[in-house]
């Protein structure tokens, strides 16, 4: 019987002793298994860190991509609207001569910003101003007329005067210039009394020559 209770007790000695000695491996590849884990996220947290940094640079760039992108469209769509104005200027002196039948002007002045005579505050830029005789024309340029453009011309037109009250005395030329203005466009600055200068046939032309002086 105590030979049977000491083989038992060996058996269960034997049986402990294999299952902590699984158990301390399986404990080390855990820990093991663990570390790696550990290492890996680290890994991965490092690379989410570079990705999250060359994002923000990424954006970065493109920001300023967009503000350069943007600066370079308002540059350009100002150099288109002076691109205009500088074809359309060397033709003024040639239609008031066609439209008075004058040969000299006093003053040409492209580009010119006055202020106005009774409320100095209150400045104004005027596309081309021709001075000659008894007449004193008034040019506004668009790269791309507008029925808005034309309204707000022929409003502005009743200021004309207070801008130079030198030549109030004086017959004003209203002239809307573009390199191509529709023919709606046309008709309705006829129907305001403004003469309508564009492109035809490789020359600048008053496209309503029908329409009498005021």
């Amino acid at each position: 019987m105590a030979a049977e209770i000491q083989e038992r007790v060996s058996f269960l000695e034997e049986t402990l002793n294999r299952f902590i000695l699984h158990t301390d491996k399986a404990l080390f590849q855990l820990s093991t298994e663990m570390k790696d884990f550990k290492d890996e996220m680290k890994d991965f947290k490092d690379e989410m860190k570079d990705f999250k940094d060359e994002m923000k640079d990424f954006k970065d760039e493109m920001k300023d991509f967009k503000d350069t992108m943007n600066k370079k469209w308002g540059d350009l769509s100002n150099k288109l609207g002076t691109l205009v104005e500088d074809f359309v200027i060397p033709n003024i002196p040639t239609i008031f001569k066609q439209l008075t039948g004058l040969e000299d002007l006093d003053r040409v002045a492209p580009r010119i910003k006055v202020r106005h005579s009774k409320n100095p505050k209150i400045r104004k830029e005027f596309d081309t101003v021709a001075i000659g005789g008894s007449f004193i024309l008034i040019n506004e340029t668009k790269s791309k007329p507008t029925t808005e453009d034309v309204q707000n011309f022929a409003a502005s037109l009743k200021e004309v005067f207070g801008f130079f009250p030198e030549h109030k005395d004086k017959i004003i030329l209203p002239v809307f210039a573009s390199l191509y203005i529709p023919e709606d466009l046309v008709k309705l600055l006829t129907r305001r009394k403004i003469f309508a200068l564009g492109l035809r046939d490789d020359t600048m032309q008053i496209l309503n020559p029908k329409l009498k002086l005021p």
